[in-house]
């Protein structure tokens, strides 16, 4: 199995243009519109698995079915004011701090990005040499000058070789010194030539110029911000217009962090990584990692009368501990190691980022930026999204299952007697972010039951790779729907669940002729099944329903001539002035519903 899938970070990424009343309507109610742009972005920044370009008319009728629905449940949301409860805007006010943020970024140091054509051809140029060096390095600054006094004097370089262990040959390429001026002077030496000391972090350095030779960089599936020259460029000008605005904006600024606030975020953190580690969960890169997922067992640490403690007096409004929490779990972030001290020491440093950070988008809502087209038209997306969410989250639990169920269900599978068996493997996580990996990871080439063994987080499971013994496809809950309609081999994914999302590999399926277990010994399975059942048939009802009441209009003309990628991608927005969100929110796949509504819709 090979599956294409693209990992892209995108640094400005312009998600509604200005100009939205002029692009065309692929669907609409009331003052609702899903543009051709908010498609095809949302078609081809959503992860799935399993997509195939020649299905690709299906696949938008399917995600149209999706995103209409969201939208339809959102409206029924705002109707009964669920937009205007605690929840939602404690939610949503982090997104849109981002966002003005990067509103900021984009008034401030963005649009004052300007390059020359003499400038892009320098760089290309660069980009396309390496220079092969011999570095020398000290931390004293005394014999670095030692030595290059030497030098100008007429000694040979090797002869400084000889004097110290911290030597080497390198191969620098545009963009690998992190300083612009030293790579500037690297580049600028002859063959055989030599540069002053140079220091880079707590070392001085001395490079001497063995000769160049033609470089390419390597392409790969991602996409990174600076992987182009001219990205590179416009990233050095943006650093150099935006280091002096911030320095003017957070001059003298100074606050004192409440000792008591800030013990009680560490010790409601440190259990979610001390449990990370007893069940030995860490990211390939060797890291335990917290994300929105566990955002409510990290404020269910707090005891009641801290969680609104004051942890930042900023002027005006301070940071209460509840808000650091929800907003620092929600944008997740890793560490090595998992013991207290180790936490504290990082959660520290994201409390004076999280302080920056505020101050930039207390700039922003000064300036009224969280009013400007752009973001409400970002925030619109986010709010239907959430609100959608959580009407479909309360059918989950308004759902009950009587016993009279549960019965008639084993009946009509004992008697048909006949009914599909499965054998499946699941990636499971309570978080989205986890499901980036594992596309990732499957997108480069690696086994599902592999990928299962390091991420899973369904407990048990990662011994088994994920495996499942074979069970009736009715059984397996609110699996049962994809289960049956996948071909063997087929993965599908990510699928939003009711305690969190899952991506599936179906390895076998067959009829088989069985006689049931007893009803009490499968009375806990099929009461799951019965209710999955349930309600998915409540909730398909009930987006027909919404669909009767508001009548949207599907343009299937427009829908046919969007033009969308087959290959699926997992977009993460880098933000202005520091920080990332995923580029849209997630929507559950749907069944595809429209085709009977148009049907309806059209019979006379």
């Amino acid at each position: 199995m090979k599956v294409q899938v693209k990992i892209v970070i995108v640094l400005c990424l312009l998600i509604i243009m200005a100009a939205q009343a002029q692009q065309r309507s692929v669907a609409n109610f009331r003052n609702i519109t899903i543009t051709e742009e908010e498609f095809k972005n949302r078609f081809e920044l959503t992860p799935r698995i399993g997509a195939s370009d020649f299905l690709i008319d299906s696949l938008k009728m399917e995600f149209l079915s999706t995103l209409l629905a969201e939208k339809l449940w959102a409206a029924e949301a705002i109707q009964r004011g669920y937009d205007t409860l605690d929840i939602i805007k404690r939610s949503l006010a982090p997104i849109e701090k981002k966002l003005v943020r990067d509103a900021l970024y984009k008034e401030e140091v963005e649009s004052k990005i300007t390059t020359t054509k003499q400038e892009i051809e320098e760089i290309t140029k660069r980009a396309n040499t390496a220079v092969i060096a011999q570095v020398v390095g000290t931390p004293d600054s005394a014999t670095a000058y030692k030595w290059y006094r030497s030098l100008v004097k007429g000694a040979p370089f090797q002869s400084i070789v000889k004097q110290t262990k911290d030597t080497g040959t390198v191969k620098m390429t545009f963009g690998s010194m992190p300083r612009r001026e030293n790579e500037d002077i690297v580049y600028a030496l002859p063959r055989g030539g030599y540069t002053r000391p140079m220091k880079d972090g707590k070392a001085w350095f001395i490079f001497y110029c063995i000769g160049r030779e033609p470089y390419e960089k390597k392409k790969d599936n991602m996409t990174e911000p600076g992987s182009t020259p001219l990205d590179l460029l416009k990233q050095r000008k943006a650093e150099a217009i935006g280091k002096p605005f911030l320095a003017k904006l957070l001059k003298n600024f100074t606050v004192q962090i409440d000792k008591d606030a800030f013990m009680a975020a560490v010790d409601a953190i440190v259990p979610v990584f001390a449990s990370a580690k007893a069940k030995q969960l860490r990211n390939p890169n060797g890291e335990y990692c917290i994300d929105e997922s566990h955002e409510s067992t990290v404020l269910q640490v707090v005891p009641p009368d801290k969680i609104d403690i004051v942890l930042v007096p900023l002027p005006g409004t301070p940071v209460t501990l509840r808000q650091f929490l929800t907003e620092t779990v929600s944008t997740g972030f890793c560490i090595k190691k998992a013991e207290k001290d180790d936490v504290m020491k990082h959660v520290r440093g994201l409390v004076y980022n999280y302080i920056e950070h505020e101050m930039i988008a207390r700039e922003g809502y000064r300036r009224g930026l969280q009013n400007s087209r752009a973001v409400q038209d970002e925030m619109q997306i986010w709010k239907a999204n959430y609100c959608a969410q959580f009407l479909r989250n309360r059918y989950l639990d308004s759902v009950k299952v009587t016993d009279e169920e549960v019965l008639a269900l084993y009946d009509s599978l004992y008697k048909e007697k006949t009914s599909s068996v499965v054998k499946y493997a699941e990636i499971f996580s309570a978080g989205l972010s986890v499901m980036q990996e594992a596309v990732d990871r499957l997108g480069r080439g690696e086994k599902f039951g592999s990928v299962a063994a390091a991420l899973t987080e369904r407990k048990g499971m990662r011994e088994k790779q994920g495996l499942y013994p074979e069970m009736q496809v009715s059984l397996t809950g609110e699996l049962s729907q994809h289960l049956g309609e996948m071909q063997q081999g087929e993965v599908k994914g990510p699928l939003k669940i009711s305690d969190g999302y899952v991506m599936l590999q179906l390895l076998e399926k067959k009829q088989a002729k069985d006689t049931l277990d007893r009803f009490e010994q499968l009375k806990e399975l099929l009461h799951k099944a019965a209710a999955s059942k349930k309600l998915y048939a409540r909730m398909y009802s009930t987006t027909k329903d919404f669909a009767k009441s508001l009548q949207p209009e599907i343009n299937t003309k427009v829908l046919g001539e969007i033009k969308v990628s087959p290959i699926p991608m997992y977009t993460v927005r880098l933000i202005g002035f520091g920080g990332r969100m995923v580029a849209y929110p997630f929507s559950t796949p749907w069944e595809n519903w429209i085709p009977e509504y148009l049907h309806k819709k059209e019979a006379p």
